[in-house]
């Protein structure tokens, strides 16, 4: 957990819930939080631990906990963790507890993952707990630093698409199991946007060292999110997931700043739930 030094501030206010609240009118599926295992790489993984930062700094909700399995690029999709004999084992220790509730993928369209790559780890993770519920993230597009805002905008939202139309294929082929869809990859598009509008008051580079606070991006190649845009992308689980509620965390970041972008990426959520 990240110290107020570092990064996360307590609110016991209610002025961030009363913002959030009405973003998407669905039943949040873990009101008091899961026990959640995420798979994937670099895109994906990284979320899930500023989620779990955050979560576990707020203190509101109750039965969360968080594990991973990470694998680097390719390697960290379902077809390839599945093939991989020691990451499938590290993932099978852990459901083999019978403990996880919510099993979340990275999506994998580019990569080559098909519908029954995620119906494996379906499959073994229901034979532990056959209560378990499914989430895949979908991403932003790679190399979002040196394309045209058009062109990742279309990419992004092409991933979107397609973890949605998995999402749909797995839900008919798994009756009666819970699948969840989360667009996180959008946020990025939102934020450079805003970064090159200049309306974007915490960050001034859009490309630095992961070392820095202040970038959107941390390398030029694939484009890897900065500290904030994690965090952005996090609340964004947060919200769908749990759901914001009374004595929430705050980030650091710009306020105003926090809640335009979160309410436009959530409301792009509503049409894959």
């Amino acid at each position: 957990m990240r110290t107020a030094l570092g990064r996360l501030v307590i609110v016991f206010a209610s002025a961030l819930a009363c913002a959030f609240g009405p973003m998407i009118a669905h039943a949040k599926p873990f009101p008091e939080g899961t026990d959640a295992l995420f798979i994937g790489h670099s895109f994906f993984v990284p979320i899930s631990r500023n989620f779990d930062d955050i979560v576990s700094a707020s203190g509101a909700y109750p039965n969360h906990s968080h594990q991973e399995v990470f694998s680097g690029g390719r390697t960290g999709t379902p077809r390839s963790l599945w093939e991989s004999r020691k990451k499938r084992r590290a993932v099978t220790e852990i459901l083999a507890t019978g403990e996880i509730d919510l099993l979340g993928f990275t999506h994998a369209g580019p990569f080559g993952s098909a519908q029954q790559d995620y119906q494996r780890w379906i499959d073994l993770a229901l034979q532990y707990n056959p209560n378990t519920s499914f989430m895949i993230g979908s991403l932003w597009a790679p190399g979002g630093t040196n394309t045209s805002m058009t062109e990742f905008r279309a990419q992004t939202d092409e991933a979107a698409e397609y973890g949605w139309q998995m999402i749909k294929a797995l839900r008919a082929a798994n009756p009666g199991v819970a699948f969840y869809h989360i667009a996180h990859g959008p946020m990025m598009v939102e934020m450079r946007e805003d970064f090159e509008a200049g309306e974007l008051e915490d960050l001034t580079t859009l490309v630095g060292r992961r070392t820095r606070k202040d970038v959107l991006f941390t390398d030029d190649d694939l484009g890897h999110a900065g500290e904030m845009a994690k965090d952005l992308m996090a609340l964004v689980w947060l919200e769908m997931l749990y759901g914001i509620q009374r004595g929430q965390v705050a980030v650091e970041w710009d306020r105003q700043d926090t809640m335009r972008l979160l309410r436009d990426v959530v409301q792009m959520n509503a049409p894959y739930n």
